[in-house]
C-alpha cells in the first residue's frame, strides 16, 4: 500500500483490540531509499475522521522516553490508521506469565510509570484506561506505554478495563490525572499478585492521590 512516495508493508499481526488491529510494518520512503520497522494500527471506526485526526495532532507532540511516540496519520484499505514508533519488547500482561518479579523489580516498574504519566500530565494528555495490556517493557528494560489518550476523548469516553479503572471512571467520569495514578497502583497490585491497601495511589478520594517522589532501578531476570 503506497501513500505518494512511502510505502507499507504488513509484516506480522501483533494485536488487536477495541479500537483496531496493529501490525508490523516495513515502511519504505521510495525517494529518499529510508526504510524503517513501524507499527501500523488500522482503525476500525471511518465515521469519526475529523476527531482521530484531532486525537492525532494531540498525541504526535507528547515526547517520553516512556511513551511510544505517535509518528504519523494515514489512510489504509480506506480506513485511518495511526504509524507508530515500533518497541521490541512484552507487555506486562505477557511479562506476568513469563516471570515472577520481585520487590525491586515492580518498584522500577511503577516508578516508570509515574515517570510516563508525569510526561503525559506535562502535555495534557491522560491515558484513559492504564493496563498491564498497554504497557510495554522493551528489551533494555524501559517502560513503553501505548494507547495513550484515545479513550478519553469523545471517540472512546466510556472505554476502560474494570479491573484497573478508577471509581470515578467505572462511574462514568473522564479521564484525569487523579485517575491514571489509580490505574497505576492497581497494575502495582497486579504485579505483585496482592493488595496493597497502603498504596498513595488507590485514596478513594482523588484529591489525595498524587505523584510520588522516588525512584528506583531493576530489571526483569
Amino acid at each position: 500500500m503506497l501513500w505518494n512516495s512511502i510505502g507499507f508493508e504488513l509484516l506480522e499481526l501483533l494485536g488487536e483490540g477495541s479500537q483496531g488491529s496493529v501490525y508490523k510494518a516495513l515502511r519504505s520512503d521510495r525517494s529518499s531509499g529510508l526504510r524503517q520497522i513501524v507499527a501500523v494500527k488500522i482503525l476500525h471506526s471511518k465515521t469519526a475522521v475529523s476527531l482521530w485526526r484531532q486525537e492525532f495532532e494531540s498525541l504526535s507532540r507528547v515526547r517520553s522516553n516512556y511513551c511510544v511516540q505517535v509518528l504519523s496519520f494515514e489512510w489504509f484499505k480506506r480506513r485511518p490508521a495511526l504509524i507508530l514508533e515500533f518497541v521490541e519488547g512484552a507487555s506486562l500482561a505477557q511479562l506476568g506469565q513469563m516471570c515472577i518479579l520481585n520487590d525491586d523489580e515492580i518498584y522500577e516498574i511503577s516508578a516508570q510509570l509515574q515517570s510516563a504519566l508525569r510526561d503525559l500530565h506535562e502535555h495534557q494528555v491522560f491515558h484513559g484506561d492504564l493496563s498491564p495490556q498497554n504497557v510495554l517493557v522493551d528489551t533494555t528494560g524501559r517502560v513503553r506505554v501505548l494507547d495513550f489518550g484515545l479513550a478519553n476523548s469523545s471517540l472512546e469516553h466510556s472505554r476502560v478495563t474494570p479491573r484497573f479503572a478508577s471509581p470515578e471512571r467505572l462511574a462514568g467520569g473522564p479521564s484525569s490525572l487523579a485517575a491514571d495514578l489509580y490505574s497505576l497502583g492497581k497494575v502495582a497490585e497486579y504485579l505483585r499478585g496482592s493488595e496493597n491497601a497502603e498504596s498513595p495511589y488507590l485514596h478513594m478520594d482523588p484529591n489525595q492521590r498524587s505523584f510520588q517522589d522516588q525512584i528506583g532501578r531493576a530489571s526483569c531476570r
